[in-house]
């Protein structure tokens, strides 16, 4: 036999805290706050502050100044190597001056004199024109080009061409009339239909239903069921709260029943009054649909009547038409005939005279042309006799003439030679030492323009950027303004909760539970 003791014990602690809050007249801006940044965040992207870009005059005036670069590298460049050239020809142009300062005189002298008797050579000998006499050749020739004259012949009247004048006209025939164009009055009865009768399509059911369902229809139910809303947010809710609040009852399932009932009776008044206007609208509808069909049905039917009036108008006006038509067709063929008859006869008539015209004034001008020929002939052959003897007179005293200009050319190209080869000297002389200086004065010139060119140009760039740069501030203080105008929203709902502030605590409430337990026992076995 034994014995066995047991013993047990344990203790237990809790504790708990419960707030309460949003503070009822602070909810309604809450909510105002929430939802104006729930729309902000969907409906408009957050601002991006910008950045301006490179304008088109900044960007011209970049370019230019890139393109400036490397214009005056390559130029400075090409400066070095003419510089090289400038030294080369500076040595060059003097060497050719002390060249020309050693020259012998007295030779180019001879040269020139040697030229001038050359050029005098030319024209040494001096002969006496003489005369060739008459021309009988040049007479002959420009008589043997007149022709002698004939006597022109009359050949008649040209029966040909006057009968052939005389076909252009056509021969008369009478005209027959065809009676009625049938074709012509079906075809214009056939532009009209034939009448139906209408029929009465009934009620629309997608009409009845754009009527009892629209955005003005929801909007006159949402301004109708204002009033029911705003009591139960503003009125109803509140009230619960506040008796919830003040009993502390806030949060249990009797303020939430309560919540629950004027919540169910506001909707049941906002269903009422839009079953009521939703009925209206389509009873109203219901009018509007019978109205219509009748109106089509009526509109149809006396459409199409008239299609059938129009029918039997336009097949009798046809058949006025071609029998009209037919009478002056007649009428217009017969005095088209009788007016070609007449024609032929009097064109014909014509065609004979202007045959005998013809011929007679052909007799006459051919005869007047051959008598023309005839006299030319013999004034050509005495004008030619004339020409003749007066151009033996005439190169007679050409030919002296210009045998003693020659003479006395040749006397004056001796001194002009002597001359010459004195000038010639000392003028190449001063040419080539104003040569020497004139080389070195205008590369000096052509680096200092381009000096000039290059702070030029680099003056008009710095301006060009700075007018771009101008403009480019200008951009980006209109992008941060209109940075500062998007973000307005985003500062003022910033601002407005701020001023609300976070959400008060109403109520606090702290509990505390202890407890402990023992237990003992005995065992025998």
């Amino acid at each position: 036999m034994g014995f066995s003791f047991g013993s047990s014990k344990s203790k237990s602690r809790s504790s708990s805290n419960a707030n309460t809050f949003v503070d009822p007249n602070q909810q309604p801006y809450l909510d105002d706050i929430r939802s104006q940044t729930r729309s902000l965040y969907y409906d408009e992207p957050m601002p991006v502050e910008g950045v301006a870009g490179v304008n088109s005059t900044l960007g011209d005036a970049l370019d230019a100044g890139n393109q400036a670069g490397i214009i005056q590298g390559n130029a400075g460049s090409g400066l070095m190597g003419d510089g090289a050239n400038q030294a080369a020809a500076t040595g060059a142009a003097q060497n050719f001056a002390s060249n020309a300062m050693q020259g012998d005189a007295m030779s180019n002298i001879g040269t020139s004199i040697g030229a001038g008797m050359g050029y005098a050579g030319i024209n040494r000998n001096v002969h006496a024109a003489t005369g060739g006499g008459v021309n009988h050749r040049m007479a002959n020739d420009m008589g043997g080009n007149a022709s002698k004259m004939n006597a022109a012949s009359n050949n008649g009247i040209n029966l040909g061409q006057a009968q052939g004048i005389g076909g252009l006209a056509a021969n008369s025939q009478a005209a027959s009339a065809n009676g009625y164009n049938s074709g012509l009055a079906t075809q214009a009865g056939g532009l009209a239909s034939t009448a139906n009768v209408a029929q009465n399509q009934g009620f629309n059911q997608n009409n009845l239903n754009n009527y009892i369902n629209n955005d003005v229809l929801n909007s006159q139910i949402d301004a109708a069921s204002r009033d029911v809303t705003r009591n139960l947010q503003e009125n109803q809710l509140v009230n619960i709260n506040s008796q919830a609040a003040a009993s502390g009852n806030m949060g249990s399932s009797r303020a939430g029943i309560a919540d629950g009932i004027a919540m169910r009776g506001a909707q049941e008044q906002i269903g009422d009054i839009s079953a009521q206007l939703r009925g209206n609208a389509y009873n109203t509808a219901l009018g509007i649909e019978a109205g219509r069909a009748s109106e089509n049905a009526q509109l149809t039917q006396g459409g199409n009547q008239f299609n059938a009036s129009s029918v039997n108008n336009m097949t009798s006006q046809g058949l006025g038409i071609a029998g009209d038509q037919a009478g002056m067709n007649a009428g217009f063929n017969q005095q088209t005939n009788l007016s070609n008859q007449n024609a032929a006869n009097s064109m014909t008539s014509q065609g004979v005279g202007v045959a005998a015209n013809t011929a007679s004034q052909n007799a006459d001008f051919n005869q007047q042309s051959n008598a023309a020929n005839m006299g030319a002939q013999n004034s050509l052959i005495g004008q030619g006799y004339g020409i003749s003897a007066n151009q033996t007179d005439a190169n007679l005293n050409r030919s002296q003439q210009a045998n003693l200009a020659n003479q006395s050319a040749y006397n004056s190209a001796l001194q002009y030679g002597s001359n010459l080869g004195q000038n010639a000297y000392n003028t190449n002389q001063q040419n080539q030492q104003f040569g020497a200086g004139m080389s070195q004065q205008i590369g000096q010139t052509g680096v200092n323009n381009m000096q000039v060119g290059q702070n030029m140009m680099n003056t008009g760039i710095g301006l060009s950027q700075s007018v771009g740069q101008y403009g480019r501030d200008y951009d980006q203080q209109l992008l941060a303004r209109d940075y500062q105008e998007e973000m307005a929203p985003y500062n003022s709902l910033n601002f407005y909760n701020n001023v609300v502030g976070a959400p008060n605590n109403l109520s606090t409430a702290n509990s505390k539970s202890r407890g402990s337990s023992s237990s003992f026992s005995l065992g025998i076995g």
